[in-house]
């Protein structure tokens, strides 16, 4: 089945270096994230115009299309998915209202696993007509792992400032943080024992890890918290990562 998936110009070199479009929300309902399994969302409208509840976003993710195959039986339709797990109705009505109404909303469907390289078939920026070449799709370097993660940052220090201020302070260390990063990491790229090493491995090289321990004391510093530790640079230009999820997935 023919399919499409739109995003803006400035995530399309890291999604071609990870060589998949990786697992987000699925957005079942408002007052709980991931409350069903993440997804891949994609359409069957070619054209993404005013629709979807693309124009709503800060950055112009009508820029980008990546017309990919994907066989029939790993695709879901949205209106049925949502039925099947019992969207409340003011929610589905949020969902029609924003993504462009009944018409726009009949075209959605999800994937629940990543969409790796393999079944692209064209990317090409709406805007000027430039296609690009993801020949060498599924090469990871710092820089990516870098803007990949920062992604993850805000969630997890969203998750262990909640820890300290329900007491259990003594309870977050660095490997909480490193493991929540490498539960996210795994969860969006559904990656096997390997990819997870490396990026693991990669956390702790960078000082990554520590930058976001830091960054939890200084969430709470922030909202009348604790102590805050000394932000670390998450990264050294010199270093670098490569890892090909195809080959691990």
């Amino acid at each position: 089945m023919l399919l499409y998936h739109f995003t803006p110009v400035v995530h399309i070199q890291k999604i071609i270096s990870l060589g998949l479009l990786y697992l987000v929300e699925s957005d079942l309902g408002l007052m709980k994230r991931f409350a069903a399994p993440s997804c891949v969302w994609l359409t069957t409208d070619p054209d993404p115009t005013g629709k979807h509840g693309l124009n709503l976003c800060h950055a112009e993710k009508e820029a980008i299309r990546i017309t990919v195959e994907i066989p029939d039986d790993d695709v879901v339709i949205w209106s049925d998915w949502a039925t099947e797990n019992g969207m409340k109705s003011n929610w589905r009505r949020s969902m029609y209202e924003s993504g462009g109404g009944r018409k726009a909303t009949d075209t959605w469907r999800m994937v629940f696993r990543p969409v790796v390289a393999a079944e692209w078939t064209k990317i090409e920026n709406l805007q000027t007509g430039e296609v690009y070449d993801f020949s060498d799709a599924g090469r990871i370097y710092h820089q990516d792992f870098f803007e990949f993660t920062q992604d993850y940052v805000p969630a997890a220090v969203e998750n262990m400032a909640k820890r300290l201020t329900r007491g259990f302070a003594p309870c977050v260390t660095e490997e909480d943080v490193h493991s929540h990063l490498v539960s996210r990491f795994a969860r969006q790229t559904a990656c096997g024992d390997s990819a997870k090493r490396e990026y693991g491995a990669w956390l702790s090289e960078t000082g990554f890890t520590a930058y976001v321990f830091d960054m939890v004391y200084v969430s709470l510093i922030i909202v009348g918290g604790f102590c805050m530790g000394t932000v670390k640079k998450p990264f050294r230009d010199e270093e670098r990562a490569v890892i090909n999820l195809r080959a691990v997935a």
